[in-house]
């Protein structure tokens, strides 16, 4: 499965044109995933940015993500992100290295619960967190 995109603008206000963005989406399996994306200033006249992006489920637990971009201005790679993540039933945790900023990242996350019905703000039940109860207590009781 691929997929084709091309987008720009022209901004009337200040008679100039948006970059011109044409990205690829390759899905040869349901478990790999490239993109690729090109800018180009329309109004310069010159190349901005190539972006690419691997996604690969290589473990039904486990996926390796890279994504990097690549700036024509100063001819130099920008971010450039490997990510590595464990599925753990209800949570998961990723681990990135960041080129760019010399980083490695830990995160850490709590997956949504399917059967459990979630909202945020307040509902016939009261607020989702206790704190939250003396705001919408001292807002409902404003008046104009």
């Amino acid at each position: 499965i691929w997929k084709l995109s091309v987008n720009t603008g022209y901004n009337l206000t200040n008679s100039t044109y948006n970059p011109l963005v044409t990205r690829v989406d390759l899905k040869p399996r349901h478990d790999l995933l490239f993109n690729f994306a090109f800018a180009y200033d329309l109004n310069q006249h010159q190349a901005q940015t190539f972006d690419t992006k691997l996604d690969l489920q290589f473990h039904p637990e486990w996926r390796f993500e890279y994504a990097s971009t690549y700036n024509f201005y100063n001819h130099k790679f920008g971010n450039q992100d490997f990510k590595l993540t464990k599925d753990c039933h209800c949570w998961f945790w990723s681990l990135v290295y960041r080129t760019y900023r010399d980083e490695l990242i830990l995160q850490v996350a709590i997956k949504a619960f399917p059967h459990e019905s979630f909202t945020i703000g307040s509902s016939s039940s009261g607020p989702i967190l206790p704190l939250l109860q003396n705001i919408q207590n001292s807002t409902s009781n404003l008046s104009f």
